[in-house]
């Protein structure tokens, strides 16, 4: 949760796989009613999973910031989720699909979408949120919000390499923000493999297994890094003629709905796939040879092996991955390809030291153990219970109907008596006599004949008349089967692994090479808070920021510790009297802001306790204001800028060694003019003897500032 001023908001509102309510434990400790705005990064459940059960269980009524893809496919991500789940545990009772549906629909109600750059006022208008491009998932967001001259960049799970399908980030363009809210999953690693390497590992081992006769099950999320694996493989599949041989398929609760939203997503694509659309007039997501499954059934009867599945999710619970994994994980011939980092306690996090246990040769039979849950129906004194505890709420309702009616009944004869007092009885005569005959309304059909319903009438179903062995109709025992009640039960589930296991790094986040530098080059933020990632690897990022050159206060905070981190600008907010505001005369500085020096007294509204500025009187003139202020000059340049200026314009400059950690830039062609600055201020000094190069390197160096 982020706080400014007194207004709170939350920074993402995710749940584990397992939606367990210890997990989110923080969310009831605070009152969600307090909360003015949500912001979502990602379209996964580790982002926004909570949602639906924030809106309908703690109370939380606020708008939602996203883009339109996190709104749409984390819509179907939470009901692939919920779905996966009530097929085990029917006594499931955190949030339903109606929740989900409250939540989620219509999108006006409680999301707003934004594009990219797309700035909106939040708060009052006191503070301007901005959403960036970050990679990792379509539609993936970085927030950047800002507020008088502070910037605050959130930024999580974001990917600054360019993919088959998403660009990279555009966290590395951002410099010197006041705060830094980041992750550091990948802190501990130094580099990843290349995107060729990777897709060269993960098709080879496709191939062979296939072609082994052997079936492949890659476990993956249900809207999010799903589309990049697909491109993958489809694309090899297409290009290699593979389709005749071997099966692709998609396997999900909502793989026919991601499908079909994701081709109309291209522009939150790359530059590759707009182009190929542009030119070419082909959407790169129409893959019309992809088999789409919903559920195991549709699978079996459209793949017939050997079939390489994209199944959810990608920890092997509560979903179909689980369910393929436990049927084909005995078999030899089969592999089981993981894709991210998963936690140690799942069971693609067993899988994972499986696979470490066999590169050390500890054997190829390796056993693993976890807890299952499964429907079984009630049986003996349990479906007694069950059905005579139905039979008294049945009671109960007809009972309440029952009453209702008799109430509305005496409430309408009462009505019709008064009515019937208020009105004087009206006898009417015919003019003239009627004959005595009147011509039957038969029913008829559109063309005139009469129609005869008896034809329509129920007839014994002749499906109902076969008898089974025990004397019931089979239609009867389908009927007492559907409505025989379940209930969950959690069973401790052992199998013996022989499938290969194979693990490729698709999670498109980025290395902690490469986190090194945007801290250390790029961004240099001032302040940074580590909100994700290993207990180590945050204390280690710390400890990185705190330990620099140029040291960046870094904070790890536990869960539902308070971080405060105040503004280090001096800013102080006035009312302008009406006739200082008409000598205002503002400059353009870097693109952003806009300044003007303005001279007054300040004085204090004894109602509203505002203050406001004031011109001051003649008197006051002469004790308080000079006749002139002295230049300003606004911004922080590097001396490696003043360098490339001073080389553009033929002026030669070289970096000399200095103590007292300052920096010094030698100019001028007879190597006379210093410019020194130290590092841990904004002082700088320019010293030289006075020529022609003193006042032409004086004047770049005066036009890296803006001056006032």
């Amino acid at each position: 949760m982020l706080e400014i001023d007194g207004a709170k908001l939350l920074l993402d509102c995710g749940w584990d796989h397992r939606f367990q309510k210890e997990t989110i434990q923080a969310l009831h400790d605070i009152d969600l009613k307090e909360i003015q705005g949500v912001i979502l990064s990602h379209s996964d459940i580790h982002h926004l999973g909570a949602l639906p059960y924030c809106f309908a269980k703690l109370g939380l009524n606020c708008p939602v910031y996203c883009t339109y893809p996190i709104w749409r496919m984390g819509f179907y991500s939470l009901y692939d989720a919920f779905q996966g789940i009530m097929d085990e545990w029917c006594d499931f009772d955190l949030f339903s699909l109606d929740d989900i549906d409250e939540c989620f629909s219509p999108p006006e109600k409680h999301f707003i979408d934004l594009s990219y750059i797309q700035p909106i006022k939040i708060l009052d208008d006191l503070v301007t949120l901005t959403p960036y491009r970050a990679g990792h998932t379509i539609g993936g967001a970085c927030w950047k919000l800002s507020k008088d001259t502070e910037d605050i960049l959130y930024a999580v799970d974001y990917n600054h390499h360019r993919e088959r399908h998403l660009n990279e980030s555009w966290v590395m363009s951002f410099v010197r923000p006041s705060l830094f809210i980041t992750d550091c999953v990948n802190f501990t690693t130094q580099t990843l493999h290349k995107r060729k390497e990777l897709d060269v590992q993960l098709l080879q081992t496709v191939v062979e297994t296939c072609g082994n006769n052997g079936n492949v099950l890659i476990p993956t999320d249900a809207g999010g890094r799903c589309f990049e694996l697909l491109f993958v493989l489809y694309n090899f599949w297409k290009k290699q003629d593979l389709f005749r041989r071997f099966r692709l398929a998609f396997l999900s609760h909502t793989a026919s709905h991601a499908r079909k939203a994701v081709e109309l997503m291209l522009e939150w694509t790359n530059d590759d796939c707009k182009k190929k659309f542009d030119e070419d007039k082909r959407n790169v997501f129409k893959w019309s040879k992809l088999i789409v499954a919903r559920n195991l059934q549709e699978l079996q009867k459209l793949a017939q092996p050997p079939v390489c599945v994209l199944a959810t999710n990608p920890y092997c619970e509560h979903g179909f991955s689980q369910k393929l994994f436990e049927e084909w994980c005995s078999n030899t011939s089969n592999c089981v390809i993981l894709t991210q980092k998963v936690p140690p306690a799942s069971i693609s996090g067993k899988l994972l030291e499986v696979m470490e246990k066999r590169r050390k040769g500890l054997g190829v039979d390796q056993t693993v153990t976890y807890k299952r849950r499964r429907k079984v129906r009630l049986q003996g004194e349990e479906l007694q219970q069950y059905l005579e505890k139905k039979r008294k709420e049945e009671e109960e309702e007809r009972e309440r109907k029952r009453q209702a009616e008799l109430a509305e009944a005496d409430s309408s004869d009462e009505e019709m008596e008064e009515l019937d007092q208020e009105l004087k009885p009206v006898t009417v005569q015919a003019t003239f006599p009627m004959f005595n005959w009147f011509q039957p309304n038969d029913e008829q059909d559109v063309y005139g004949a009469p129609m005869d319903f008896s034809i329509y009438e129920d007839l014994p179903d002749k499906i109902s008349q076969k008898q089974s062995a025990n004397g019931e109709s089979v239609e009867d025992m389908e009927e007492d089967e559907e409505e025989t009640p379940f209930k969950s039960i959690v069973e401790d589930f052992k199998v013996t692994v022989r499938c290969k296991i194979r693990y490729y790094n698709f999670e498109g986040r980025i290395d902690g090479k490469s986190l090194r530098l945007t801290i250390q080059q790029y961004m240099q933020p001032k302040k940074v808070i580590v909100v994700k990632g290993s207990e180590a690897g945050r204390q280690q990022f710390a400890d990185f920021c705190n330990n620099l050159s140029n040291p960046v206060e870094a904070h790890v905070p536990a869960i539902k510790e308070t971080i405060t981190v105040s503004s280090t600008a001096k800013i102080c907010s006035l009312l302008l009297e009406h006739a200082l505001d008409e000598q205002c005369n503002f400059v353009k500085i870097q693109e952003d802001y806009e300044v003007c020096y303005i001279q007054g007294m300040i004085a204090v509204d004894g109602s509203t306790s505002q203050r406001i500025l004031t011109k001051v009187g003649k008197n006051d003139r002469k004790k308080f204001l000079p006749r002139k202020h002295g230049a300003l000059f606004l911004g922080d340049p590097k001396l490696i800028d003043i360098k490339q200026k001073l080389t553009k314009e033929g002026q030669p400059s070289r970096f000399v060694l200095s103590s007292n950690n300052t920096g010094t830039l030698v100019a001028g062609k007879n190597n006379n003019l210093r410019i020194e600055k130290k590092r841990s201020n904004t002082n700088w000094k320019y010293k030289g003897v006075l020529s022609a190069d003193y006042f032409a390197v004086r004047d770049t160096l005066y036009s890296s500032f803006d001056v006032l």
